[in-house]
């Protein structure tokens, strides 16, 4: 495609007419098209977070209906589950599923699974029961966190199921794990819609969610 110029066929003939001057132009391919930046490449979700628990700790980090919970509260609360998770033996780029209703133990169960090292798979609870279970199979999820009323893990499941509302979870140590995972590991597992066909796993990064965050 030309960019700036107008082409009209008169039959054999072709009249090329350019519409842009050349600052236009410069502008148009090289200014509008600068737009390399640096971001923190090396750094994880969690990493950032913790770093911001850290400037902040008593301000307020995320509120769901009554609930509210500061970035130190919240720091220390997905902490405790942390370690409850890597004492289950996780491991960097461990697929972990989560399937919860909105709510504030959605946003420690993510954080959680972040920080033990590994990377978790978001499920709707609205979702059928057979894309749930195809979802878990296919992914080779072993270790699944739910949270909410009337959760229905597919029977078939044969991994460990924690529930988010068990408060023996958040009983330990309420320090930063020290990281096991790094920039270029999994952050995140998203299954495409199977319009066309069975759904699909997209693995991202956490340096491509830091890139957008940036961008």
């Amino acid at each position: 495609m030309t960019i700036g110029k107008k082409t009209l066929g008169l039959g054999k003939a072709t009249l090329s007419a350019d519409f842009l001057g050349k600052e236009e132009r410069r502008q148009l391919l090289e200014t509008f098209n600068d737009t390399k930046t640096d971001y923190p490449k090396d750094q994880t979700i969690y990493g950032l977070f913790e770093e911001q628990a850290e400037r902040m700790p008593d301000r307020e980090a995320v509120v769901f209906k009554s609930v509210r919970m500061t970035y130190g509260e919240l720091n220390a609360k997905s902490n405790q589950l942390a370690y409850q998770l890597r004492s289950r033996g996780m491991a960097t780029d461990q697929i972990v599923g989560i399937m919860a209703d909105r709510s504030v133990e959605m946003v420690v169960g993510i954080l959680a699974i972040l920080k033990a090292g590994g990377a978790y798979l978001p499920i709707d609870p609205a979702y059928p029961s057979d894309r749930i279970r195809y979802m878990l199979e296919d992914s080779g999820t072993d270790l699944l966190l739910v949270y909410g009323e009337d959760m229905e893990v597919p029977p078939a499941y044969a991994g460990t199921v924690l529930n988010l509302a068990d408060t023996s979870l958040y009983t330990g140590e309420p320090a930063n794990l020290p990281a096991i995972s790094g920039a270029r590991d999994l952050a995140y597992v998203i299954y495409t819609s199977g319009s066309t066909g069975q759904p699909k796993g997209v693995m991202v990064e956490h340096r491509g969610i830091t890139n957008m965050m940036t961008a």
